[in-house]
């Protein structure tokens, strides 16, 4: 048996983390869950997520500041993000507005995982 791929979510607002958790986790997925950039970054840096699932506005350090600290960082940039937000994505950055559709989250992780 093949290994649950790693995704991590990062999102200041504890339903919407709870929510995706028990959704991708339904869908076969290893969740983590961090509730800023600082702890999103930390558990990249520890561990070796398949995605990342971002949302850009959040205290303590945004998904913004993460994704500027990836993109410099040449071990974590391999890690493919998708942006989950209101906002729209830098160019380059794999982006789903919110509220989102299941189908359309999981069939996004599954493709950037792919790449």
């Amino acid at each position: 048996m093949t290994p649950a791929a790693a995704v991590l979510v990062v999102d200041d607002d504890r339903d919407l983390r709870d929510t995706l958790t028990a959704v991708l986790e339904h869908e076969g997925y290893q969740v983590r869950c961090a509730e800023n950039g600082a702890q999103a970054l930390a558990i990249m840096q520890r561990s070796n997520p398949s995605a990342v699932v971002l949302d850009l506005s959040m205290p303590v350090m945004s998904g913004w500041e993460l994704l500027q600290i990836v993109r410099e960082d040449i071990d974590l940039r391999r890690v493919p993000l998708i942006v989950l937000s209101g906002m729209r994505a830098p160019a380059g950055i794999t982006c789903l507005h919110k509220p989102v559709s299941i189908d359309d989250l999981v069939s996004t992780i599954d493709r950037v995982r792919r790449r």
